[in-house]
């Protein structure tokens, strides 16, 4: 990975920071939705954490 690669993911994951949560949640919604299969997967783990 070449420096300006790597300086473009760290510029976009610290965007991500101040909402990490929403984020997240976003994220796992989206992807029972194109794979509900995929929810038992998660079923113990502490999805705020």
């Amino acid at each position: 990975m070449i420096p300006k690669q790597k300086k473009l993911i760290q510029d976009t994951w610290a965007q991500v920071v101040p909402i990490a949560d929403q984020a997240a949640a976003i994220f796992y919604q989206r992807l029972f939705e194109i794979d509900p299969s995929a929810r038992p997967l998660f079923r113990t783990t502490d999805m705020a954490q």
